[in-house]
């Protein structure tokens, strides 16, 4: 007789976990899908996000294509600037030597 009682105990044991188990995969399938939902929407983003930085990268390349002449003029300028500061320079030194040379009377 012992062994007549365990069988209905063992086999409820037995539904009890196999209800547990169906139920822990229940779960874990919502959790999957609510993962997936997530992972979604995710790349719906990450999408947007691309297509804005492709955008960005174009009007920044537009950008630097229209600048580059207004690049090469202040270059220019500035060259021409550093010209004129180094004629200046030796123009107020030829000066200054001739006021120096005509005081002194060396010119004279």
């Amino acid at each position: 007789m012992p062994k007549t009682k365990k069988a209905p105990s063992l086999l409820s044991t037995i539904l009890e976990r196999v209800d547990q188990t169906h139920n822990e995969l229940t779960d874990i399938r919502k959790s999957v899908g609510s993962l997936a939902e997530t992972a979604v929407e995710h790349n719906v983003i990450l999408e947007e996000h691309i297509r804005r930085t492709e955008v960005n990268e174009n009007n920044l390349r537009l950008l630097e294509e229209r600048f580059a002449p207004v690049e090469r003029h202040i270059s220019m300028w500035a060259g021409a600037g550093k010209v004129l500061a180094i004629v200046g320079l030796l123009a107020s030194l030829a000066a200054t030597l001739y006021k120096i040379l005509s005081d002194s009377g060396v010119l004279n």
